[in-house]
């Protein structure tokens, strides 16, 4: 029950965007396994036409169409091209009658020998048979608008396939499941019940429901509704790097080693190396591990002063990477002391988190006779040697102490690691925040009401319960077609 203050709908309901895309009413396909040659390839096809076309296409070893398909049944035989009555690969085609299909509609799998061309030509007879290609990520798409999975649950497909590491796959795979789904169903429900109670007072006050005059309404919020929202806020920064991997930026001014130190942590020659001070002009990046956490290193030009037209370009983009990183090795020279260029490079680091690398140990008679500014004595310092790789271990086990610290991979607990999530999220607890104001300041009963559907509401874009339609266009635009 809601009040008649309550704030219009601007989302969607599934039905209703499902309604209004169409998509129900045509038949897509596309080839659903990765570009280049393999052993098999996969052609999909997703809609009420499914079956239709692998009739018209699909021809038994004795060259009859088969007169049914039985579902979730392996036929063998040959895709022919009925344009030209070319026998295009020897196939396996399953048919999944919906709802027992991913897509909840009649899909059909033609499984085919990989290579590029086969696939093309078997795509293209589909096609010519009444269905269309897909858009990116359309099938995912019409699993969520058909009701076989929610929102953040379609976008850890996506996940899953762009997993960077063992963990960043855990994650995903947890949010397919319902994981996250499921706590932010249960955050719901209980601002659906305060709303309820609310508006139950509202309709009818000679029941003497005054639930805003007793300290239910107070403990829901701050004892429970308000903290699991915060909860998942503050695990973002966990879900992010496990999800995406770290940004370790390699910064200093030239000729202390980037480009050496970037190669031994790949473990490869990934950037050219020479002695002539300067020889990175740009930035470049390689991705390794680091433990169980992924990692893109980024080699920088080094950042000095100069009037040199092409370095000041690459300096300017080794200041932006900088500012994208969320650890910087800062790499001075352990045969010189501390010198101007390097405390204007330091400054440029702030405020990120930095890691002093003391590079070159091997050409002095003692690393520990290197000593660090009095300024710098809080910065963690590691001492290395890039081209032997004596150090590389010991900075690796500190950066993933450092990151471990926050309880990276430790747990079985499903962070937010979504930036569209968390400003969902971000949204609800300010309308909580505003209800639990007004409640204290004892404002109407309805207004108090409006922000927490509010907050709700905020919340449900999570899972896709309410959400615009361009919102979803945006999200599965980064999908691959076939998926």
């Amino acid at each position: 029950m809601l009040s008649k203050k309550s704030p219009p709908n601007k989302g969607q309901d599934r039905s209703t965007a499902l309604s209004a895309s169409g998509m129900a009413s045509d038949t897509i396909a596309a080839i659903a396994t990765a570009a280049g040659k393999g052993g098999i390839g996969i052609v999909r096809i997703s809609g009420p036409g499914a079956q239709d076309i692998a009739h018209l296409l699909f021809r038994k070893r004795s060259g009859q169409q088969p007169a049914t398909f039985q579902p979730q049944f392996l036929y063998h035989g040959f895709i022919q091209d009925p344009r030209t009555d070319r026998v295009l690969d020897e196939v396996l085609l399953v048919l999944m009658r919906g709802p027992h299909s991913y897509t909840r509609e009649d899909v059909v799998e033609i499984q085919s020998h990989g290579g590029p061309q086969t696939l093309k030509a078997i795509l293209s007879a589909v096609l010519h048979n009444g269905a269309r290609l897909a858009e990116p990520g359309e099938f995912t798409r019409r699993a969520f608008l058909n009701g076989r999975i929610d929102l953040s649950q379609a976008e850890a497909v996506a996940d899953i396939i762009n997993a960077r590491s063992e963990e960043a796959l855990r994650l995903a795979v947890a949010q397919l499941q319902g994981g996250l789904t499921s706590k932010v169903q249960d955050i719901i429900d209980a601002i659906t019940h305060l709303i309820a109670e609310i508006e139950a007072g509202l309709e009818f006050p000679d029941d003497d429901l005054e639930i805003l005059e007793t300290r239910s309404f107070q403990q829901a919020l701050d004892e429970k509704i308000i903290p699991a929202v915060q909860q998942l806020i503050d695990s973002y920064q966990k879900g992010h790097f496990l999800r995406n991997g770290i940004r370790i930026v390699l910064a200093g001014r030239p000729n202390v080693g980037k480009s050496s130190l970037l190669n031994q942590l790949v473990g490869v020659e990934r950037v050219i190396v020479t002695p002539i001070p300067g020889t990175t002009r740009d930035t470049v990046d390689a991705a390794s591990m680091i433990g169980h956490l992924s990692a893109v290193f980024t080699d920088t030009a080094g950042i000095h002063q100069t009037d040199d037209p092409i370095e000041i370009i690459g300096i300017r983009r080794s200041e932006e990477s900088i500012q994208d990183a969320d650890l910087v090795f800062f790499l001075v020279d352990a045969t010189q002391p501390f010198n101007p260029e390097d405390c204007l490079v330091f400054r440029k680091l702030q405020p990120k988190r930095v890691i002093i690398v003391v590079n070159k140990i091997d050409l002095v008679d003692s690393p520990l006779s290197f000593n660090v500014p009095h300024i710098f004595k809080e910065v963690p310092i590691v001492k290395v040697c890039a081209t032997s790789g004596e150090g590389i271990q010991a900075l690796k086990g500190f950066t993933l102490e450092m990151f471990s610290d926050n309880g990276f991979g430790a747990t079985n607990d499903i962070p937010l690691s979504d930036a569209r999530h968390k400003q969902c999220l971000d949204e609800t607890l300010e309308h909580l925040i505003r209800a639990r104001e007004a409640f204290e300041k004892r404002v109407p009963e309805d207004l108090i009401s409006s922000d927490l559907q509010h907050a709700a509401e905020a919340l449900k874009k999570v899972t896709g319960a309410q959400i615009a339609t361009d919102v979803l266009d945006v999200i599965f635009e980064k999908f691959c077609i076939g998926k």
